[in-house]
């Protein structure tokens, strides 16, 4: 943070105005630029993204074999009954 040019506080307070530098923005947006490159990728891969729960990706090899990915914070879970397709 940095006090915007030419700016002169008249308060008797003590407080100053200050401005926020761009990169505390970039930090707020570098999130969902993550995301979107990972949506983007697990497409690729085949995986469509759920309607219910936009953190959860899903793959259906055959009407008995699936596989499930769910993003949690900081942690990605797989699951699901088709190894072959988990191990890729």
């Amino acid at each position: 943070m940095k006090q915007p040019p030419n700016y002169v506080a008249q308060s008797d307070f003590g407080l100053v105005i200050m401005s926020l530098s761009l990169s505390l923005y970039r930090l707020k947006q570098s999130p969902q630029a993550w995301f979107g490159k990972f949506s983007h990728t697990m497409k690729i891969f085949g995986f469509k993204l759920s309607e219910a729960n936009h953190f959860v990706f899903y793959y259906h090899t055959s009407p008995k074999k699936c596989v499930y990915l769910m993003l949690d914070v900081d942690d990605i879970i797989i699951t699901g009954n088709d190894d072959t397709r988990i191990s890729q």
